[in-house]
């Protein structure tokens, strides 16, 4: 279905000369149709792109130059779980983040003011401020990096649901049961996300 849509795009892209990340978003109802043409990077898992590809400059910059290069992967798996935060978000929101696990905590529209991290209101939009992002060479690996940076972050006023990566390995799971394989290493059971 993905390939479906995207083939049917891709004449107008190249006329265009479309040179940006690009991703699609589809509805399967018997046949496949696009809701949402993202020209952006996707959001998520963008905040995993751009720490799991070593050569992302190299990718952009070649891209808006009309070269395709190939990425150059710094682990096997990343995961990525979204972040809330507790306050109302009719009023500003901060938030401090160690340096030693900033690089893999991604806000959206933040701001920096001194140490602290600050998010403008945004009523009726969302709580989710941002995301927390792990990588590993195992996906119990990149779990357990997800999971440092969470417990780095618990005196903070953010809750970090790891049901997701739960519900995310349940689907893996049904998926290779069917025959669709997701990776030749372990996938970990989905019980063992939670302590």
């Amino acid at each position: 279905e993905v390939r479906d849509i995207n083939d049917k795009l891709s004449g107008i892209m190249k006329e265009a000369r479309y040179r940006n990340f690009f991703s699609t978003e589809i509805r399967v109802d018997g046949e496949p149709y696009l809701i949402d043409p993202c020209a952006r990077i996707p959001i998520p898992p963008g905040e995993i792109q751009y720490e799991i590809w070593g050569n992302l400059s190299e990718i952009i910059w070649a891209g808006a130059n009309g070269e395709m290069i190939d990425p150059e992967p710094t682990a096997k798996f990343g995961v990525e779980v979204i972040m809330s935060h507790t306050g109302k978000e009719q009023h500003w929101r901060t938030m401090q983040i160690p340096d030693d696990i900033k690089r893999w905590v991604k806000l959206f529209g933040a701001c920096k003011h001194g140490d602290l991290y600050c998010i403008p209101p945004m009523p009726h939009l969302t709580d989710s401020i941002g995301a927390v992002v792990g990588l590993g060479n195992t996906i119990e690996d990149a779990i357990a990096e997800v999971k440092d940076v969470a417990e780095s972050l618990k005196d903070q006023p953010v809750t970090i649901d790891m049901s997701a990566i739960m519900d995310t390995l349940r689907v893996i799971g049904e998926a290779e049961d069917k025959g669709i394989e997701f990776t030749d290493k372990e996938v970990p059971e989905p019980e063992s996300v939670i302590p």
